[in-house]
């Protein structure tokens, strides 16, 4: 798969996940098994967000052909959902989110490992002085 495809989907899921959140932070809140107090709904709104505007974010980078933005965004996708992949494998095991953080978590480590790849094919930029 090229790095735009990985792009497209990342950016589909995130936008997606974004939305979800914005306009339905207390269905999104009880997916996950939490609970839903004020507190609770105002963070899922920041959630989705953020969520919102990286997903905006890649979707405008999808056809920029520039091996330097390829990198930086592969870069920045890895170091991103291996953390999101971490905290969601500590917190489905404290329980503290439902049997769904495993459907998270591999869909976490499904894009680390996409976009890893691509990081690790994609060959160093060649400047000119």
């Amino acid at each position: 798969m090229k790095i735009r495809s990985w792009i497209i989907f990342k950016a589909w899921v995130d936008m997606i996940t974004g939305l979800g959140f914005l306009l339905f932070p207390t269905q999104g809140i009880i997916i996950w098994g939490a609970e839903t107090d004020p507190t609770a709904i105002a963070f899922a709104r920041f959630f989705g967000q953020v969520m919102f505007l990286l997903g905006l974010m890649l979707w405008m980078l999808r056809n920029v052909h520039d091996a330097r933005v390829h990198k930086a965004v592969a870069s920045a996708v890895v170091v991103g959902d291996a953390v999101g992949f971490i905290i969601t494998i500590r917190e489905t095991l404290e329980g503290n989110i439902n049997a769904l953080g495993w459907a998270i978590a591999a869909l976490f480590l499904v894009l680390v490992l996409g976009f890893g790849y691509i990081l690790l094919r994609t060959p160093e930029p060649v400047t000119t002085p």
